[in-house]
């Protein structure tokens, strides 16, 4: 019973897988209609023509102000860019200085050492002979 359904699962499966094989092939460039393409063209034409026809001044007092609005944007976004980078330069110089800081506090850590001259080193001979082993060394002993 458990085979069956395996092998109708897998045929199921193996169909499907075959359709969209079949359907891959069919997929491709659309031929593109005359019609459409001489539409294109009109349109073509039709924006260049309007590039170079004289325009009255209205329409131009229309584009010199659309020109000013896209030159103000365009300040306005290089002044937004200007102070985005002003910010980012501040955050990337304190976080200088605190590698700076950390730096340096490194290099006085490495500077400091147990014995800082030779006369260190004999006071600490003379001292362990003073004092002597550790207790451990030397327990208590009663007699």
């Amino acid at each position: 019973m458990e085979a069956i359904l395996l092998a109708i699962i897998i045929g199921i499966i193996g169909a499907l897988a075959n359709k969209k094989k079949l359907e891959k092939p069919k997929s491709g460039k659309p031929v593109p209609n005359p019609k459409s393409l001489f539409g294109e063209m009109q349109k073509n034409m039709e924006e260049n023509t309007k590039k170079f026809s004289p325009q009255t001044p209205s329409q131009t007092a229309k584009k010199n102000k659309s020109n000013d609005n896209v030159y103000r944007d365009e300040e306005l976004e290089a002044q937004i860019e200007a102070d985005r980078l002003k910010i980012q330069e501040e955050y990337y110089q304190k976080k200088l200085e605190q590698i700076n800081k950390q730096v340096s506090n490194i290099e006085k850590r490495e500077n400091l050492s147990l014995l800082n001259n030779g006369d260190d080193l004999v006071r600490g001979i003379i001292l362990s002979e003073i004092l002597g082993p550790p207790r451990a060394k030397k327990p208590y002993r009663r007699k």
